[in-house]
């Protein structure tokens, strides 16, 4: 067997005694870097998150594309009338008017088995994909659930002489299965068309669950309040 002499092994193995805080510091894993080489590692691990924060566009909890920004604006207006709907147990509703008014849609609040109905729809839809063999990607989910949102929580829509309504059906997948077909094949063949009321609708529903999400906020409903009375 080896004889220790002064801390060290006489093999040549040093002991922890006689080791340098660099020699320590790798040994444990965690080597130490110069500030020029701690830079280098803060940066890169940076770019790494901005690069995963970048590829997936689109929102995984309301498929909202987050390319167009997230700048929800709730007037006085908005907060009155969401209250009243909230009391009465009813659902809020907004008109909103696009193409300087050619195209007129009133949108909707959900009901929460719609909501969740929405998901159920486009998650089958992904299972259809994927067990026929096609790529799906995550994305392609996300706006599969939000295009379903958008078509629930249209109430109405009027162009030029074409005027649509949702028919309620005691079936919700009945009632989303109707209106899909009924929009897409006359209402929203053209992309113009499409674009602007998907947008729309995205932007409604990103109002609804702002004021929702600020339930417990007074300052946010004090205008509101002084309003009703």
């Amino acid at each position: 067997m080896p004889k220790l002499v002064g801390g060290t092994v006489a093999s040549g193995i040093m002991s922890p005694a006689s080791m340098s805080e660099a020699d320590l510091q790798l040994l444990s894993g965690n080597p130490l870097h110069t500030e020029d080489e701690l830079e280098v590692v803060e940066e890169t691990a940076k770019e790494e998150k901005q690069t995963e924060q970048d590829v997936v566009h689109v929102c995984g909890r309301c498929g909202w594309d987050n390319s167009f920004g997230l700048d929800v604006k709730v007037s006085e207006e908005d907060k009155v009338v969401f209250r009243r709907s909230v009391l009465a147990d009813n659902r809020f509703t907004k008109k909103v008017e696009l193409y300087n008014g050619d195209v007129v849609i009133t949108f909707r609040s959900l009901t929460k088995e719609e909501d969740e109905h929405c998901v159920y729809a486009a998650l089958n839809v992904q299972r259809e994909a994927l067990l026929k063999g096609h790529i799906y990607l995550q994305e392609q989910l996300y706006k599969e659930i939000a295009s379903n949102r958008a078509v629930m929580s249209i109430q109405s829509l009027k162009r030029l002489d074409q005027s649509y309504t949702i028919e309620e059906n005691d079936k919700i997948e009945e009632t989303l299965k109707l209106a899909t077909d009924r929009l897409y094949k006359k209402y929203l063949k053209s992309s113009p068309i499409y674009n602007a009321v998907y947008l729309s609708a995205n932007d409604f529903y990103q109002l609804v669950k702002t004021m929702e999400m600020r339930a417990w906020d007074v300052n946010f409903w004090q205008a509101a309040e002084a309003g009703k009375k």
